[in-house]
């Protein structure tokens, strides 16, 4: 009678290769999970960043966007990493949630592994949209920062001077997206 099992050398053998074969794919995937990660996250700001100036121009009151760490006043930091989001009708234009102004996004931060950065002309730390669905002349860009550094994992979306939003691209294909001027986006 014949055996039909695997020999202790052949076992081992098969193990071994599939250690191999797991190394070689655990960097590549937990770079695909970062890169979802960060896809994610600039989808869902970039959603709000519409909603945010379609809703100043349904109501036609201007409305402000900003990072705030109390959820009822905008934070005066670029810095958006682990703060909360906030857009209300700000109309007396004093950055605070007040008794009498309506908030209608509050959510809570970013995933903990990605750091946000806010860059406006101007200089501002909030984003604010008028009844034409125009900003105070705040251009700029939000760049997403993930926690390993890896240059090809950052994302970007850029602010026009008409209050659009729309994502930066890797028009050169070197696997790492442009900003505005069509340099690469660099996390500092």
């Amino acid at each position: 009678m014949q055996n039909k099992g695997f020999t202790l050398i052949e076992a081992m053998l098969c193990l071994a290769i599939l250690a191999i074969l797991t190394s070689i794919a655990a960097p590549s995937f937990s770079q695909w999970q970062q890169r979802a990660v960060m896809k994610r996250a600039t989808e869902q700001l970039f959603k709000q960043l519409a909603f945010t100036r379609q809703q100043a121009i349904s109501t036609q009151k201007p409305i402000t966007l900003c990072a705030s760490i109390d959820g009822s006043s905008c934070s005066k930091s670029k810095n958006w990493t682990g703060l909360k989001r906030l857009a209300f009708f700000d109309e007396n234009r004093n950055l605070t949630l007040d008794n009498n102004e309506t908030a209608f996004i509050k959510n809570t931060a970013l995933d903990q592994n990605i750091e946000l950065f806010w860059r406006a002309f101007g200089n501002k730390s909030y984003i604010r949209w008028q009844p034409s669905g125009l900003t105070d002349y705040q251009s700029g860009n939000f760049t997403f920062c993930p926690s390993n550094k890896i240059q090809s994992n950052i994302q970007q979306i850029i602010l026009n001077a008409n209050g659009r939003a729309y994502f930066a691209t890797d028009k050169n294909n070197d696997g790492i997206v442009e900003n505005s001027q069509g340099k690469n986006v660099q996390c500092k």
